[in-house]
Order: C-alpha cells, then sequence, then structure tokens
C-alpha cells in the first residue's frame, strides 16, 4: 500500500513538472499578415503572462494551464489551445468588424438583349441588339459574421443611348480567403426602365439574376467582375405583352467605408 501511494505521489508530480516545463511560443500578427508587437499573452487562470516584442513574437513558461489569451486594444480577443510541444501556429488578431458597410460602384459591362411576342417565338418584335453599357450606384452590407452578409444595393444603368433603367439588388453574399477579402454574391434584384426608345411599347418591369465575385479590402478601393440575365416585360399599344431577354457581363470598381 506504501509503494503504491509513493507511486501515486511521483506521477503526479511527474504530471506536474511536465505541465510546468511546456514552453509556448508563437507569432501574433495583424489581418494584413503585419507583426504585432505589445500583445498580451496570458495564462488562462493565472497571472502568468508575457508580451510580443517587436517581431511579434512571444515565448512563454506555462505553470499548469494549457489555454492562452491574447489580447491587444483594438482588437478582437482570443483564446488558443497549447499542445504538448508548445509551438503554436501564426495567431490572426481581427479588428472588430463593422455590422453595416457602405460602398460605392461603378463600373461597364456589355449587354444582349431581345425581344418576343409571347407565346409565338417566330414572331419577333424588330429589337435585337447589343451594346456597351455604364452603371453607377451604392451598396450595403449587413454583416452577420466575418464570412457572410446580406448585400443590398441601388444602381442606375445605362444600356444604351435609348436604354437607361434603374435597379435594385438583395443578394448572400460570401467572404473567403485568409483575409476575407475574396467574396462571391448572388441574388435577385428588379429593375425600372427610366428611358425607352420612341416607340409605341410602355414598359412593366425587369426581373434579374444577380452574380459577382471579386475582391474588396477592408476599406478602400476593391474590384469585381459581374453577370446578370434579365426577363422583361413590356406591352405594345395595341395591349399584345411582349417578352425580353437579356444578359450583360462587366467588370466594376467599389469603394468600401
Amino acid at each position: 500500500m506504501k509503494r503504491l501511494f509513493t507511486l501515486m505521489l511521483t506521477l503526479l508530480f511527474a504530471a506536474q513538472l511536465y505541465a510546468q516545463n511546456i514552453v509556448a511560443t508563437g507569432t501574433v500578427r495583424d489581418d494584413e499578415g503585419t507583426p504585432l508587437a505589445g500583445v498580451s499573452i496570458t495564462e488562462k487562470g493565472v497571472t502568468n503572462s508575457t508580451l510580443t516584442d517587436a517581431d511579434g513574437n512571444f515565448r512563454l513558461s506555462l505553470s499548469a494551464g494549457r489555454v492562452l489569451v491574447i489580447s491587444m486594444s483594438g482588437y478582437v480577443k482570443q483564446e488558443v489551445r497549447v499542445d504538448s510541444s508548445g509551438d503554436i501556429d501564426d495567431i490572426v488578431l481581427h479588428k472588430p468588424f463593422k455590422r453595416v458597410r457602405f460602398g460605392l460602384t461603378g463600373g461597364i459591362d456589355y449587354n444582349y438583349y431581345e425581344y418576343t411576342y409571347r407565346g409565338n417565338t417566330n414572331v419577333k418584335l424588330d429589337f435585337d441588339d447589343s451594346s456597351v453599357g455604364y452603371n453607377g450606384g451604392i451598396y450595403v452590407d449587413f454583416n452577420l459574421s466575418r464570412t457572410f452578409a446580406f448585400e443590398v444595393g441601388a444602381q442606375v444603368y445605362m444600356r444604351s443611348y435609348d436604354f437607361t433603367s434603374s435597379g435594385i439588388h438583395i443578394a448572400c453574399k460570401w467572404r473567403m480567403g485568409k483575409k476575407k477579402g475574396l467574396f462571391i454574391t448572388l441574388g435577385p434584384g428588379f429593375e425600372m426602365l427610366l428611358k425607352k426608345p420612341e416607340s409605341d411599347l410602355f414598359h412593366v418591369d425587369a426581373q434579374t439574376v444577380n452574380f459577382s465575385m471579386g475582391y474588396e479590402f477592408e476599406s478602400g478601393i476593391g474590384f469585381k467582375v459581374t453577370y446578370k440575365q434579365w426577363m422583361d416585360y413590356m406591352f405594345h399599344i395595341s395591349y399584345e405583352e411582349l417578352l425580353g431577354y437579356g444578359i450583360s457581363g462587366g467588370v466594376a470598381f467599389t469603394y468600401r467605408f
């Protein structure tokens, strides 16, 4: 019994000694990959702590736990679990993201559109055309997390001298990559014609499907590639219904505030 008790004490002492001998080492960087100096590295639950040096590096002997609290003013606090080796992958501290972000966008696109009498595809309105157009507008990101947001935008599209429309869209926005700058958006939209060719047609509405992908920085200039497909409804003066179809693709610059 005495030997068993001695063995248990020995194992307990060895385990404590092992925990004390763990030395955690690593580097702390910001979203841009720049090393951060002066970051507090604290062993959770105790007062054992250190600060990162000018190169963002730290070294801390752990007294008991295996969890480090990484914190610095202006950044989101993190907790990192340390394995038995003590080596930690680069730690990236993020700045608190804004729940709502505003932006501007403007670009150029290529458009193709045609109109046909609905129900009779053999009869075409004499209007099949393609053109280079311009667009500009505003958008708002409602960020639910660093990787997912809802984008709401309003734009004016100048398809040609005769065709100008305004529209709104609502899209899901996914952000990818280490810095969450690469994004994809997909969602529906609605357009109303502001100017049309002089004819005996009047416009009803256009439903659109909008897709884009690009790169945005936390703030400042970004870019995106866009694709849009739409179904357009018009009526002839004799109230014959016409169905319009169009696609457009282009590039645009963005600016986030």
